[in-house]
C-alpha cells in the first residue's frame, strides 16, 4: 500500500511531541511523573540514616514522655504537641523505642509536605510552580533537618498548609467539602504545635485588611466571598456538620482516639507555648533568622523574593496570603524575639511556595525556545563559576588573613560571569534583554542550590564533632552512644546480660542521658548520690569529686555542646562556612561515669 504524503504529515506530527510539563504520556503527565520522582528522592534522603544522629535535650525529653506512657509509668503529656506524642506512642507500641522511630513522624509529615505543592496548590501555582516547590521543599537544609527531629514544627507546617489550601479553595469555589476539609485540617493543626496560631493571627489580619479595603466596593472576589460565607451559614445543618467535624477531629488527633485524656490539656497549653514564644529578651540575636534563610535556603529565599513580587503583581488573594503570612512571621519572630529554631519551618513554608513561582517565571516552562536559550547561557557560564568556587575553598583554607583579597576574587569572578552572559547573549543568541535575566536567574538557581545542597549536607549527614551549626544549637555528643556501649558491655561482665545491671544516676543530668540509659532496666535516678551500692554510677562532670570514696574510678564523657556563629568573624566564618571548621574549642557540658571496682 502506497504511503500518501498526508500519512507521513500525520506520523510527522505524532513523533514531535512536545514533552512539555504538561504532557500525557500514557495517561501521566511529565509534569505528574516528575513530581513522583521527586517526592521519592525526598523520602530516600529523609528516611536514610534518620537515627544516625543522637538526640538532641529538647528531641530526648519529648521522646521519654511518649516512651513512659507506653511503659506505664505515671506521665502527663501536657507539655508536648499531643499529636506528635500519641504518634510516637503509636509508634513505640508496635516497634519499640529507637532513635530511628521516634522520628518516624516528623519524616513522614516532612515527605507528605514535599508531595503537597502538588496535591493541594497546582492549580494555584501552575503544574511548573508546584513542581519546583516540591523540589525546593526536598533539597532544603532546614525542612530536611526537622523532617529527620523530634520536633512538632513539621507536623503544625503541614497541617497549617493544608488548612490554608482548603480555605482558599471555599473562598473560590464555594464547595461544601472544602469547608469540612478546612474543619478536619484545623483540629488537627491545634494539637500539632503552637506555630498554627501565627498562621491563625496572620489569617484573621489578612481577611480584616481585605474586609477593609474592599468593602462598600464593587469586588467580585470579595462578594464572592461574601457570597459563600452566606450560604453557609444560611444552612444550618451545614454549620452543624462543620462544627462536628472540628470537634470530633480535635479530639481524635488530642487523645489519640480516646487513649490520652491529657492530650485535650495539652492541646489548649500549645496556646500557651506560643505567647511563650515570644520574649523581648530571647538568647537569639536579632539577625537570627535572617541570617538561617541567607545561609543556608539561599535559593528559596532569592526566589521566594521574586515570586513575592510576582504575587504583589498578580493580586491574587492566595498569592498576596502567602506574602502575609512570610513577612507577618518573620516580622513577629525577629523583633518580638524567639526561644525555637525550628520557628524557621513555619514561616519558610509559605516562602518555598512562592519561590516556586519565581523559579516557574524564570524557567519559563510556556517558552521552550526561551528557556532553551537561557540554558545556553548557563553553559557557558556554570563551568567557570563551578572552578571559581573551587578556587575560593581552596583559598578558604589555606590564605592567612587577607579577606580584602577573598572579596576582591569573588568580585572579580563576578564580573567575568557578567561579561559571559553578556557577550553569550548579545553575540550568540541575539540581544533580548528576556533572554539574558533569564539565563542569569537559571544561573543563580544552580549555583544557590550547589550552596544548598552543600549546606544541607553538613547539616544533615556529616558528623561533625563538634556541632557548629545554626539551627543544632545545643546538639548531642556521640559520645553519649560510646558510654552506651560500654554499660552494655560492663553489664554484660557484670551481671551476665546487657540490660539489668544496676545504675544509679544523678537527677540533674539532662535528658539526653536518661533517654539513653533507658534500655536498661535497673536505673535509679536520685536528686542525691551519698553512699550507693551499684556498680555504675553517673554524675555530672564537676570541678570537686563527689564523695564516693577511692571505691569507685571515673571516666568522663561529653554530653552536649553550646555554639553560636557570633564567635566567627572574616577569614574564619569563610572557614566555617565551607568546612565547619572554628578557631577556638567548642564548650561541652559533660558526665563523669563511676564504675565501681
Amino acid at each position: 500500500m502506497a504511503v500518501t504524503e498526508q500519512t507521513v504529515e500525520s506520523d510527522s506530527a505524532k513523533v514531535d511531541v512536545d514533552l512539555s510539563i504538561g504532557t500525557r504520556l500514557g495517561g501521566v503527565t511529565v509534569g505528574g511523573a516528575a513530581a513522583g520522582i521527586v517526592v521519592v528522592v525526598a523520602a530516600l534522603a529523609r528516611l536514610c540514616a534518620l537515627g544516625n544522629r543522637p538526640l538532641g535535650a529538647a528531641e530526648a525529653e519529648r521522646a521519654l514522655l511518649s516512651l513512659r506512657f507506653v511503659q506505664g509509668q505515671p506521665t502527663e503529656l501536657t507539655s508536648i504537641s499531643p499529636l506528635l506524642a500519641n504518634l510516637n506512642v503509636l509508634v513505640f507500641f508496635l516497634t519499640g523505642a529507637s532513635d530511628f522511630w521516634v522520628r518516624l513522624a516528623p519524616a513522614l509529615f516532612g515527605i507528605v509536605l514535599v508531595a503537597l505543592p502538588a496535591l493541594c496548590f497546582r492549580h494555584r501555582l501552575s503544574t511548573g510552580g508546584a513542581l519546583a516547590a516540591s523540589a525546593l521543599i526536598a533539597v532544603s537544609p532546614t525542612f530536611m533537618l526537622f523532617s529527620r527531629s523530634v520536633a512538632p514544627a513539621m507536623l503544625s507546617t503541614v497541617t497549617s498548609l493544608v488548612f490554608v489550601g482548603a480555605v482558599f479553595d471555599f473562598v473560590e469555589r464555594g464547595e461544601r467539602r472544602s469547608l469540612l476539609l478546612a474543619a478536619g485540617a484545623l483540629a488537627v493543626a491545634l494539637t500539632a504545635g503552637p506555630g498554627t496560631y501565627t498562621m491563625l493571627l496572620l489569617l484573621l489580619v489578612f481577611g480584616a485588611g481585605a474586609w477593609l479595603r474592599y468593602r462598600g466596593t464593587d469586588s467580585a472576589e470579595w462578594n464572592r466571598v461574601a457570597a459563600a460565607v452566606r450560604s453557609i451559614m444560611s444552612q444550618r445543618d451545614d454549620v452543624i456538620q462543620v462544627g462536628a467535624v472540628f470537634v470530633a477531629t480535635l479530639v481524635i488527633a488530642a487523645t489519640g482516639f480516646l487513649l490520652n485524656f491529657g492530650g485535650l490539656q495539652a492541646a489548649l497549653n500549645l496556646f500557651v507555648a506560643w505567647l511563650r514564644s515570644f520574649s523581648l529578651a530571647s538568647e537569639y540575636p536579632f539577625w537570627y533568622y535572617a541570617g538561617v534563610l541567607v545561609l543556608y535556603e539561599p535559593a528559596i529565599f532569592l526566589f521566594g523574593l521574586l515570586g513575592a513580587v510576582i504575587a504583589v503583581q498578580r493580586r491574587q488573594a492566595f498569592d498576596l496570603f502567602l506574602v502575609t503570612w512570610f513577612l507577618g512571621s518573620f516580622g513577629l519572630y525577629t523583633l518580638i524575639g524567639a526561644t525555637e529554631p525550628s520557628l524557621v519551618v513555619p514561616m519558610l513554608a509559605p516562602l518555598a511556595l512562592l519561590a516556586g513561582r519565581g523559579v516557574a517565571a524564570v524557567l519559563n516552562f510556556g517558552e521552550t525556545d526561551e528557556a532553551l536559550r537561557g540554558l545556553l547561557v548557563v553553559a557557558f557560564v556554570i563551568p567557570l563559576v563551578v572552578y571559581a568556587g573551587v578556587q575560593l575553598t581552596f583559598y578558604a583554607e589555606m590564605t592567612a588573613q587577607s579577606v580584602t583579597l577573598f572579596l576582591a576574587l569573588g568580585a572579580a569572578v563576578l564580573a567575568v560571569v557578567i561579561a559571559v552572559v553578556f557577550v553569550s547573549s548579545r553575540f550568540g543568541m541575539g540581544w533580548r534583554p528576556a533572554t539574558v535575566g533569564r539565563g542569569a536567574g537559571v544561573s543563580m538557581l544552580l549555583l544557590s542550590l550547589g550552596v544548598t545542597l552543600h549546606m544541607g549536607w553538613h547539616l544533615n549527614y556529616l558528623a561533625h564533632e563538634p556541632v557548629r551549626e545554626l539551627l543544632l544549637l545545643e546538639p548531642a555528643s556521640a559520645d553519649v552512644r560510646e558510654m552506651v556501649a560500654a554499660l552494655e558491655t560492663l553489664s554484660l561482665d557484670r551481671v551476665g546480660d546487657t540490660v539489668n545491671m544496676p545504675i544509679t544516676v544523678d537527677g540533674r543530668l539532662t535528658p539526653i542521658v536518661r533517654w539513653y540509659l533507658s534500655e536498661f532496666e535497673n536505673v535509679t535516678v536520685t536528686d542525691v548520690v551519698r553512699s550507693p551500692d551499684t556498680p555504675v554510677v553517673i554524675m555530672p562532670a564537676s570541678d570537686k569529686m563527689p564523695p564516693l570514696g577511692d571505691r569507685y574510678i571515673g571516666q568522663g564523657f561529653r554530653v552536649s555542646s553550646r555554639w553560636r556563629l557570633a564567635e566567627l568573624t572574616g577569614a574564619d566564618f569563610v572557614r566555617w562556612y565551607f568546612y565547619r571548621e572554628g578557631p577556638a574549642a567548642v564548650p561541652y557540658s559533660e558526665l563523669i561515669m563511676f564504675v565501681g571496682r
